[in-house]
C-alpha cells in the first residue's frame, strides 16, 4: 500500500491562492515572506490537529534503554505527551510501570532517595533547561541495563523548516490535507 504524500509546495500554493485569489498559483508565484509566514501558520494548524484529534498516525511508540544508575532520561524529539499503556519494560515481565506526578514525586523525596532496583515508577518532570528535550525520570533508579517502551503522542516534524519540494510528514494521514 502506497501513503499518500503531499509537497508542502502544494500546502504552500492551496493557502496562497485562498489569500491572493490567484489560481493555479506556482510556488515560485508566493512572496518570500508569505511563504514562511504561511509554513509557519500550517504548522501551528496541524500541531493544534494532532492535539485535538489524537489521531492514530500520531501515537508512537519509542524505546530508551535504561542504563545502571541513571534516572532521568531525554525523550524524543517529536514527544508531545504519553498515551495510554505508557511506559512498560519491552521483554521478560512486559509490566507496565506506575506514573506519579512530578508533586507526589517531590511530596515523596524521590530525588533525594538514593535506591537502586528495578523502576516501577516514572514522572515527566518537564523540559531540560539546556536541551529544550522533554524528559522522563524512573524511580528507583535503574540497577540493571533494560529497555522501556514509552507510547506517546507525537508532534510533526517541523513544517516551517521544510524546503520547497519537501514532503511533508507522511504520518501526515491524508484525509486531512485538505484541512490544512
Amino acid at each position: 500500500m502506497t501513503v499518500e504524500t503531499m509537497l508542502i509546495d502544494k500546502l504552500v500554493t492551496q493557502t496562497w491562492a485562498g489569500v491572493s485569489g490567484v489560481v493555479g498559483a506556482a510556488i515560485a508565484d508566493v512572496p518570500t515572506g508569505w511563504n514562511t509566514e504561511i509554513k509557519w501558520a500550517l504548522h501551528c494548524a496541524f500541531r493544534e490537529i494532532v492535539e485535538r484529534t489524537q489521531h492514530s498516525a500520531s501515537r508512537v511508540r519509542g524505546s530508551i534503554t535504561l542504563a545502571v544508575g541513571t534516572k532521568a532520561y531525554a525523550l524524543p524529539d517529536d514527544f508531545h505527551r504519553i498515551i495510554e499503556e505508557g511506559v512498560k519494560f519491552a521483554a521478560s515481565d512486559f509490566r507496565t510501570l506506575d506514573y506519579i506526578s512530578e508533586q507526589d514525586w517531590d511530596a515523596k523525596m524521590l530525588d533525594a532517595n538514593t535506591t537502586n532496583g528495578e523502576p516501577y515508577l516514572y514522572t515527566t518532570p518537564g523540559r531540560d533547561s539546556t536541551s529544550g528535550a522533554a524528559q522522563i525520570k524512573f524511580w528507583p533508579t535503574p540497577s540493571a541495563i533494560r529497555t522501556v517502551t514509552v507510547n506517546y503522542l507525537a508532534f510533526p516534524v517541523k513544517l516551517y523548516d521544510l524546503a520547497n519540494g519537501t514532503t511533508i510528514d507522511k504520518r501526515v494521514p491524508p484525509e486531512y490535507h485538505h484541512i490544512l
